[in-house]
């Protein structure tokens, strides 16, 4: 790669990673977190509840 191909891609890098330190928009307490948990599971509609492990939020911020 010659030396402006690098410089496009670093400025493309910091177009991109503006957000890196944002949080996101979650819930914190767990009480509430647990409580939205419990009326989706007892509903009578289909719910699915996961969790994020490290390996799918290394793929995700590979992905990005």
């Amino acid at each position: 790669m010659n030396k402006y191909s690098i410089k496009l891609l670093k400025i493309f890098r910091k177009i991109f990673n503006k957000n890196k330190n944002s949080v996101p928009d979650c819930i914190q307490d767990p009480a509430i977190a647990s409580q939205i948990i419990y009326d989706a599971l007892i509903s009578d509609t289909p719910c699915m509840i996961a969790r994020f492990g490290s390996t799918e939020l290394v793929c995700l911020k590979n992905y990005l």
